[in-house]
């Protein structure tokens, strides 16, 4: 790929057979900086308009354009300092950039902060599930999920208030979606 103006004004990223140009570093040949590069950071930028507006990309990538959230801060040998996103770093073939991203301690936090938001969210919405009167007489009216309980009389609200108090996340995931699955076919 090779960067062309365009005639808008824009460059594009081409193919080339430009032989100076085959073989360089993607970032090299975008003007970039020289290879080889180093990330030096990631981090998490958002933009937000006003109090209550969705949360936007807080920057774009230096390569390609598009906006971003998770930037990716890279030098180059040169000392030239570039942000990119994670899909640029994955996308580049460098592997040297790539197991630093995938290595970064930042990168893991992101992650670990994400899942946890997601297991809020899901225990926030089981718990009010469970709080809802109809919700639990839907539930009382359900058997257990498991056979032999059922045989025995136990109630899915059993098994759900049970499962809420001493579950994990990936437990709340099943939970939820078994509770989802049991009111929609109890409403059906």
């Amino acid at each position: 790929m090779f960067q062309t103006p365009s005639r808008k004004g824009l460059t594009v990223r081409t193919k080339t057979d430009n032989p100076e140009a085959v073989g360089m570093h993607v970032f090299e040949r975008a003007g970039l900086g020289k290879a080889p590069f180093r990330l030096v950071a990631v981090y998490q930028k958002h933009y937000q308009a006003c109090a209550g507006a969705p949360l936007q990309c807080g920057g774009s990538c230096d390569f390609c354009g598009t906006g971003i959230v998770t930037m990716c801060e890279i030098v180059g040998s040169d000392g030239s300092r570039f942000k990119v996103g994670k899909e640029c770093v994955r996308r580049t073939g460098d592997v040297g950039l790539l197991k630093a991203y995938k290595r970064s301690p930042e990168v893991r936090e992101i992650a670990r902060l994400k899942r946890e938001a997601l297991d809020a969210r899901k225990k926030a919405e089981i718990e009010a599930m469970l709080a809802d009167e109809v919700t639990r007489a839907a539930l009382m009216s359900t058997p257990h999920p498991y056979a032999a309980r059922a045989e025995r009389g136990e109630k899915m609200l059993e098994w759900a208030e049970w499962m809420e108090k001493n579950c994990g996340a990936a437990g709340r995931h099943r939970l939820l979606k078994s509770l989802k699955a049991a009111l929609a076919a109890h409403t059906a």
